[in-house]
């Protein structure tokens, strides 16, 4: 039977043949199964008793992902249909700056009774930070102060790596029938682990029972309708058919637009040559952007060609008359976030005044590319679909929506890099940025998506580069990071185009591609950029290990200002599975490559990513990873479960054979690796002095500031009482953008305390010590 083929239409929830399939074994369960669930417990269970609300995962996400100001959206309309005293939260670990998809399920409860927020997570700590923020902003809708109101409650723990959804469901049944007769959910008896081993085939029962007795179509044994069951299913040739016959561009210009024209014969009339399309006339965009810091980078470009254009943004969803969607394609799970958010977003469409402009929603970046006119195809809702290289174009393309059509670009380029366009910070307050200096990839490794979603390798002139950075720095910044999907392969040749400068790699790497001769390097843009301002920090990510040559190494090591926080992504511990990655190196090399950097740069902080169960990975290739971790002893890891992609060479030449549960089991070990080293090497800085910047006010408490030290480990430290200069001649409140020296005096895996001891500059912090040999750390008397 198809996986596709749907089981059960239940209010919401479509179940297909693949969500059911993963209740039948040891499998991770998704948003799909528990949105279900919840649901049947409010209308089957409970018979939609008032005192509870179950809010899916979908929108916990949403929630746990917006700003604060926007909580209204996802919260209020829930709240409109029952008045509960008791919320209960699918909470997913997802952390959408870092990375996309997820691994751990938790649940968290508000009591209105209790006014408490109570997080149940049986693999104890994984969440926590998730659902303290998300428990922070629940409590700020609520009008309740947070202090003491957030609590880790006692729950089964689980044996394994695949029952943290059943752990959910378990808790949120038991924790709902516990309320309901107590009024209350401190005290609730833990679920045992009977109640957790049985639950699979208790949905099973509930699936089987719901498709025998729901309402006559709700069960349907054919594919979905591919315009999601509403009306009479096109066919895909059927809707390309409307797109290739419907009107061209020349249909939405005015006629008088073209009588300049009038002398030419049809075929020689080029309508867009003419600035008539003003359909910006000040219409508000609002940016919703997932992904990697490119994306991110991507979207202020995009903001600079819309304001030009004459379009207003606006950080309101509601006031909104076009909502452009920054995608990532790099894992499956980013895209099925996309098609979830795509849902919510038309309840926005239902319910907006008919007096305003068509709301317009754009599909932009990796997924656009990846998936084209499918966008279109799979989603009614969804008016234009645009690539990473056809932003210029957006003007034009949502003007061709004015009248409802749908407008698509996706072609790729081999120079755009928008080096002429200066992009406008989506905050314009921070103290930092990002500098896009190049794009693509032309690595090749098997299991990547980015060189079809993003093109090849093309770098943005040295020139353009700096002037960026120039206005940067006149503007306040105090740290730029440099973009580029392989950052360190930077090469322009618009200055320097000798063919006796031939790329080179660190020992005993390779690359897939003949070496590349003549252009400015990656060495010399960086020496370039770290002199403009000494004062400002250079970080840049993400790079390659292959494109570490000695150059740039010793740039790094001589520059104070260069930041001593190199992320190294590995990707495996294993010179097999690197070797079917075709990622040019072996463990070995990798190694002493590592070693290399730290001998010429002692106190380098380094990081790095990690892929388990890639195809036919075995046990024993894992545990290589597992050593490779034990021994370089990573300051932070970025670790994810493989997702084969469509058109990488691993989809076409090897098998994703490594099973969900496994892949997940790994997945748990490699985070418990690098937290256990975060915390040793954090705690090891305790009792240091750290030059900290200043980035603003702490996220759980506003009598702190947060910084980040040279290292990139985030800093708390006090924030309300003054602090000296260095020669103790003033005192001054901290504020955001100041360089501060800070005694380090506890830590955790992921953030280190300390207090503020006086202000100073970058370079007067290091000027009268060796930064050589100690990164941005000084043992120093603490006078207390």
């Amino acid at each position: 039977m198809n996986s596709n083929v749907t089981v059960l239409s239940y209010n919401e929830s479509l179940l297909r043949k693949s969500d059911v399939d993963l209740l039948k074994g040891p499998h991770w369960l998704n948003d799909t199964i528990i949105s279900f669930y919840f649901e049947y417990l409010d209308a089957d269970f409970f018979k939609g008793n008032d005192l509870y609300l179950f809010v899916s995962p979908e929108v916990t996400q949403c929630i746990k992902l917006c700003h604060q100001s926007e909580i209204a959206i996802f919260l209020e309309p829930l709240l409109q249909e029952k008045r509960p005293s008791f919320i209960f939260f699918a909470l997913n670990d997802n952390e959408q700056t870092e990375y996309s998809g997820g691994s751990h399920w938790s649940l968290l409860a508000y009591s209105c009774p209790e006014k408490m927020m109570f997080h149940y997570d049986s693999s104890h700590g994984s969440n926590e930070n998730q659902a303290m923020d998300l428990a922070e902003k629940v409590l700020k809708f609520f009008q309740l102060p947070i202090a003491g109101r957030f609590e880790e409650a006692p729950t089964l723990q689980q044996n394994n790596g695949y029952d943290c959804g059943i752990h959910v469901l378990c808790n949120t049944e038991q924790l709902a029938s516990y309320a309901g007769h107590y009024g209350k959910l401190r005290g609730c008896p833990k679920v045992t682990p009977e109640q957790v081993q049985s639950k699979r085939w208790d949905i099973l029962s509930i699936i089987e029972k719901l498709r025998a007795t729901t309402r006559p179509g709700a069960f349907c044994n054919q594919a979905p309708a591919q315009d999601g069951g509403q009306g009479a299913p096109a066919t895909t040739a059927e809707f390309r058919n409307k797109l290739l016959n419907g009107p061209n561009l020349k249909d939405f210009f005015k006629d008088e637009h073209l009588k300049q024209q009038d002398h030419l014969p049809d075929e020689e009339v080029v309508p867009y040559l003419i600035q008539s399309m003003t359909y910006g006339e000040n219409r508000k965009v609002f940016f919703e952007v997932y992904g990697c810091q490119m994306n991110v980078s991507d979207t202020e470009v995009i903001w600079s060609i819309l304001k030009n254009s004459h379009y207003k943004k606006t950080d309101d969803i509601q006031e909104a008359d076009v909502i452009l969607i920054v995608t990532c394609a790099i894992r499956e799970s980013a895209e099925e976030r996309i098609w979830g958010r795509l849902e919510s977003l038309k309840g926005i469409r239902r319910t907006r005044s008919k007096t305003r402009p068509n709301l317009k929603i754009g599909i932009l970046g990796c997924m656009a590319e990846r998936l084209k006119q499918k966008v279109l195809e799979t989603d009614k809702s969804v008016d234009l679909v645009v690539g990473p290289d056809a932003y210029r174009d957006l003007p034009r393309l949502l003007a061709l929506t004015a009248n409802d059509q749908k407008s698509i670009n996706v072609q790729l380029s081999f120079d755009e890099t928008y080096a002429d366009i200066t992009p406008i910070r989506l905050n314009e307050n921070s103290v930092s940025a990002f500098v896009s200096i190049m794009r693509g990839c032309d690595n090749m490794c098997t299991y990547c998506i980015v060189p079809f979603t993003r093109g090849r390798e093309r770098s943005r002139p040295v020139s353009s580069i700096l002037k960026e950075v120039e206005h940067l720095s006149q503007n306040g910044v105090k740290e730029i990071t440099l973009l580029g999907q392989n950052v360190n392969s930077y090469r322009d040749t618009s200055e320097i185009d000798s063919t006796e400068n031939v790329t080179s790699l660190a020992k005993g790497f390779k690359t897939v591609y003949k070496l590349k001769k003549g252009g400015l390097r990656f060495a010399d843009l960086l020496h370039r950029v770290s002199e403009l301002n000494p004062e400002m920090r250079v970080r840049f990510t993400s790079p390659h290990p292959k494109d570490f040559p000695d150059e740039v190494i010793e740039v790094i090591r001589n520059q104070a200002n260069i930041c001593k926080n190199l992320h190294m992504p590995a990707q495996s511990g294993n010179s097999a599975v690197l070797e079917r990655m075709r990622r040019g190196y072996t463990r070995e090399a990798y190694l002493e490559l590592v070693a290399h950097i730290r001998n010429r740069i002692p106190d380098v902080a380094l990081t790095s990513d990690f892929i388990c169960g890639f195809c036919s990975e075995t046990d024993e290739e894992f545990e290589d990873t597992i050593t490779l971790m034990e021994e370089v002893k990573y300051h932070s890891a970025f670790v994810f479960p493989y997702s084969m992609r469509e058109k990488t060479t691993a989809h076409r030449r090897f098998k994703d054979d490594v099973p969900q549960e496994v892949k997940m089991q790994r997945l748990q070990r490699m985070i418990e690796v690098y937290r256990r080293h975060s915390y040793v090497l954090n705690c090891s800085e305790i009792g240091h002095t750290h030059l900290v910047l200043v980035e603003g006010l702490s996220k759980r408490s506003d009598q702190c500031f947060q910084g980040r030290n040279n290292n990139n480990v985030k800093v708390i430290l006090p924030g309300t009482d003054p602090i000296p200069a260095k020669n103790g001649q003033y005192m001054k409140l901290l504020k955001p953008g100041d360089y501060v020296a800070v005694h380090i005096n506890a830590a955790s895996s992921q953030v280190l305390k300390g207090i503020p001891l006086y202000y100073t500059g970058l370079q007067e912090f290091y000027e009268k010590h060796d930064w050589h040999h100690a990164a941005d750390r000084l043992t120093l008397p603490f006078q207390g």
